[in-house]
């Protein structure tokens, strides 16, 4: 049981337990007051905690370097019009 705690996997899966809970708690008010930066933050966050998982649980930490560089791509591509498409309504 001990060697589950000390996964790198359970570490991942806490911290982005604990982001989800910290972006829920943005979207409902607390923290941050401007509407457009409370969103920009949640969608950056988002953008990280998709990152995480597509590393530690798709397993493309360990995959062929063109495809981390291509997850890396499509996820800023995607990050980059998510933000624009937000910000311009």
């Amino acid at each position: 049981m001990t060697e589950l705690l000390q996964t790198r996997t359970t570490a991942v899966w806490a911290a982005l337990a604990g982001v989800t809970v910290l972006s829920w708690a943005m979207g409902s008010g607390m923290g941050i007051s401007d509407v457009e930066t409370a969103g920009v933050v949640i969608l950056l966050i988002s953008l990280v905690k998709v990152r995480f998982v597509l590393s530690d649980f798709m397993e493309v930490r360990t995959a062929p370097l063109w495809l981390g560089r291509a997850t890396d791509a499509w996820l800023a591509a995607l990050g980059i019009m998510m933000i624009s498409r937000f910000l311009i309504g």
